[in-house]
């Protein structure tokens, strides 16, 4: 049954916009963290799998940072990791798309090798932030 009452309407806008705000931070830090590794790394191995750890990095935190005010604990535990994984998956393509179809700009920040620009974080941010807005926001309606 659809309650009609303030928290109705209240709590899914700030969920979605502290969604958007934790995504956005956790993606910049891990993919930092992302970074470091493939400087710990020594970039060893192809660019493409540099690249890849790159987006792994940023699609986590994204994802993460997308579930995590909308998290669930009266859920079970196979259903709440099942979304984090939908979400984390999502965001590793919202930054692989955009990466791909994303503005083209001059990637030579802090001379690093395989840097990429901040499009690939705004699209790793806005993939899974949609997905948990929905799955969140059906969530709140049904209760």
């Amino acid at each position: 049954m659809i309650g009609l009452n303030v928290y109705s309407f209240i709590m899914p806008g700030i969920k979605l916009i502290s969604s958007i705000c934790i995504s956005g931070i956790l993606g910049a830090l891990i993919g930092w963290l992302g970074i470091f590794t493939n400087r710990s790394l020594g970039y060893t191995f192809a660019p493409e799998v540099h690249l890849f750890i790159y987006f792994a990095f940023i699609g986590f935190g994204s994802g993460l940072g997308a579930y995590l005010p909308w998290l669930d604990v009266e859920s079970s535990v196979l259903k709440r990791l099942g979304i984090l994984f939908v979400a984390c998956l999502l965001g590793i393509l919202g930054a692989y798309l955009g990466y791909v179809y994303g503005l083209n700009s001059a990637v030579e920040w802090l001379s690093m090798r395989y840097t990429i620009d901040f499009k690939t974080h705004r699209v790793a941010i806005l993939v899974p932030v949609v997905f948990m807005a929905i799955v969140g926001g059906y969530r709140e309606l049904r209760d």
